[in-house]
């Protein structure tokens, strides 16, 4: 189940950084005036989704452990 769920997590970032529309780097070719109220929006909410991918996945992984003892 947490393979599952990091599998989606990997599809989201995979978006991400293959549409280009947020998370810019040195080669973006991109300055500091790109980065505008809107992009940090959309990075926060995506930052705020791979937080509950992470907290999913763990808490399964916390279960399957404790299954095991």
């Amino acid at each position: 189940e947490a393979a599952s769920i990091y599998g989606n997590e990997a599809k989201l970032l995979t978006s991400v950084f293959s549409t280009g529309d947020a998370f810019w780097g040195p080669r973006s070719g991109k300055s500091i005036e790109d980065w505008t109220s809107p992009v940090r929006k959309r990075e926060q909410e995506i930052l705020t989704e791979i937080e509950k991918f992470d907290r999913s996945a763990k808490a399964k992984i916390d279960k399957a452990l404790a299954a095991l003892t």
